[in-house]
């Protein structure tokens, strides 16, 4: 059974079957979700409370038996409530690395510490210390070969051969679907597959001439000679140049090139950009369950990571309160008759100004630089370098 299934079975079990299922739970590593892990601890106290009920016109210590029922039952529902909380929430809670794992090597690949630290990676030290990437550390590659990184099971990357990649930053919190990435791509190639992103979170890739934004894609990077080159496989991306005075939107099966001078241009992608993209995508392994058990040992003895874990979580809070409340969520499957839809089904309405004098009313929201709009006739993107205002 999974940990969902057991949890309803304790729900569902009567008290004398408590520690069975207890026990059942105790043996997954996955942390429990914060509404399942309340509704158990309700469950409990629920049910101390009836007990209680049930004996209140008993006269107290009428009888020894009904007595040491009662406050046995009590004390060991009452142990039953902290075993619980200490497993969902305790030092045995699936702990997410703040950073990457580096899973696949092919040719020299190294690591060198923020700390100054030079280390080789071969397939024997994958699953060690030294196969881990955390914010400030930077990974090479020699000419024909490669690295494979995963930060999180919808976020994957290879590494091409001749290239230099620095984490600039890492924030991961799985449970709660946060992301915030930044890689420092110098030279050579990356090829990134990444799942549709959660609220607030982000990833950026940037090179000496560009920045790459992306919420949920699979492209290649390439930066050589002054210039780089973004393909998209799937999904989309904003490309800027590195002043921040030029942007695009990079949709599927196309390719953007940006140059030193700060001019950005796309097209279609050609033969040999989908060959490329062929390659570098197949076969990026996924951790397995028993190497991620080695994983969790090994981050628990990294003090380093907990307090960048606190770091994120402290972040993912303040994009999550009040002040910082996030936008509802675009749906692009709902056709709206009049703008009065649109304003009763998102609270809002606004007005989009574009420098090229277009204008367009509807929802307005805005993520990492693309500013969308839900209009009667559909969804419409920007750049936010091209809008001149929003009203």
């Amino acid at each position: 059974m999974d940990r969902d299934e057991l949890t309803k079975k304790l729900l569902e079990s009567t008290p004398e079957n408590w520690p069975a299922s207890m026990q059942a739970l105790r043996m997954k590593r996955e942390p429990l979700p914060d509404k399942v892990r309340l509704s158990v601890q309700a469950h409990l106290t629920r049910a101390i409370e009836e007990k209680k009920t049930s004996i209140s016109n008993v006269k107290p210590f009428r009888s020894r038996k009904t007595f040491f029922a009662v406050t046995g039952f009590t004390a060991a529902a009452a142990l039953i409530a902290v075993w619980f909380n200490f497993i969902s929430t305790g030092t045995d809670q699936f702990e997410d690395l703040q950073g990457g794992v580096v899973t696949q090597v092919k040719g020299d690949v190294s690591i060198l510490s923020r700390e100054g630290k030079l280390n080789k990676i071969s397939s024997n030290v994958l699953y060690t210390r030294m196969a881990f990437l955390l914010p400030g550390d930077l990974l090479s590659t020699e000419a024909e070969s490669s690295a494979d990184i995963q930060f999180t099971s919808g976020l994957m990357a290879r590494i091409g051969p001749a290239t230099s990649m620095k984490v600039e930053k890492s924030m991961i919190l799985s449970t709660k679907e946060y992301i915030n990435i930044s890689l420092e791509l110098t030279t050579g190639s990356i090829f990134l597959r990444s799942e549709k992103l959660g609220p607030g979170s982000r990833i950026t890739i940037s090179t000496p001439t560009a920045i790459a934004s992306v919420r949920g894609t699979e492209f290649l990077a390439i930066n050589e000679e002054g210039r780089t080159r973004i393909s998209v496989q799937s999904g989309s991306l904003l490309m800027s140049d590195r002043g921040g005075n030029h942007s695009l939107i990079v949709e599927a099966q196309n390719t953007a090139e940006a140059t030193d001078e700060g001019e950005l241009s796309f097209r279609p992608i050609d033969e040999n950009e989908k060959r490329a993209l062929s390659e570098m995508s197949v076969n990026i392994p996924n951790i397995s369950d028993d190497n991620m058990k080695i994983i969790q040992k090994l981050i628990r003895e990294i003090p380093e990571n907990k307090i960048l874990l606190q770091r994120a979580v402290d972040e993912q809070l303040r994009l999550n309160s009040p002040s910082q409340k996030p936008q509802k969520a675009i749906d692009e499957k709902l056709r709206f008759g009049s703008e009065e839809e649109i304003q009763q089904h998102y609270g809002s309405l606004q007005e989009v100004i574009l420098k090229d004098g277009r204008r367009y009313r509807g929802y307005v929201q805005e993520n990492d630089g693309i500013v969308s709009i839900h209009t009667q006739f559909g969804v419409i993107r920007a750049p936010k370098t091209e809008v001149e205002s929003v009203q």
